[in-house]
């Protein structure tokens, strides 16, 4: 049976998987997402190349950043990826390459298999490196006219003479930002390390809580 390879383009990890046509996860893997484009470019070229041995079906690409079809503008915490349309990279595959906003991914994956399925109006939010969302109104994926439709980490969350990237929606809403503040509040040396600061989290850790309620507060204030 031919599965599909999808991979997820973040600013803190490359994360991939092997599925079948129902959306079944076969296997999936993940690395660090090198922040230089050649170094970037030969990790997802590693990945793809091991899986189309495999005799995948389709290709599926989610990243942040203005998506203009297949074409990626601006690449959000990759600002190396502008420009770059891995349909075009992928060609000689001869299968579908698709590549889509991961905040539209996520939303279109939830009316899919998730907790927003079959609606017709619905919105998904994306917490990690910058701040993701995607809608879909009358049962359509909201694109919008320049393809940034749901698109928040540029919105302005405090107006100020001199405004920075610290009062924007992708700054204050970054969870990998939450996730240094409570490494380093714990003092544990990797500051990307998620699963500490979720396992600090989850035992109660005063320090952990009281970063994890105030960045919440951010989010739904």
């Amino acid at each position: 049976m031919k599965n599909y390879l999808s991979i997820d383009i973040g600013g803190t990890n490359l994360k991939y998987a092997l599925l079948d046509n129902a959306g079944n996860i076969i296997e999936k893997g993940k690395t660090k997402s090198p922040h230089e484009k050649e170094k970037f470019l030969t990790t997802v070229d590693q990945v793809v190349k091991n899986y189309a041995e495999k005799d995948i079906k389709g290709l599926a690409f989610c990243a942040p950043g203005k998506i203009e079809y297949t074409k990626i503008h601006f690449g959000g915490a990759l600002p190396f990826l502008d420009g770059i349309d891995f349909s075009e990279i992928y060609k000689d595959l001869n299968i579908p390459v698709a590549v889509i906003n991961d905040g539209k991914a996520s939303v279109l994956a939830e009316n899919w298999l998730g907790n927003l399925k079959d609606l017709q109006n619905c919105a998904a939010i994306t917490l990690g490196s910058g701040v993701g969302g995607g809608i879909i109104v009358n049962g359509r994926l909201l694109n919008g006219a320049h393809f940034q439709a749901g698109e928040l980490s540029f919105m302005v969350l405090k107006m100020a003479k001199e405004m920075g990237f610290d009062d924007i929606a992708g700054t204050m809403g970054s969870a990998v930002r939450m996730v240094s503040q409570v490494i380093k509040a714990i003092g544990n040396e990797d500051e990307t390390d998620g699963l500490a600061a979720f396992e600090a989290i989850n035992s109660g850790n005063e320090q952990a809580l009281k970063i994890l309620r105030s960045y919440c507060w951010d989010v739904v204030g």
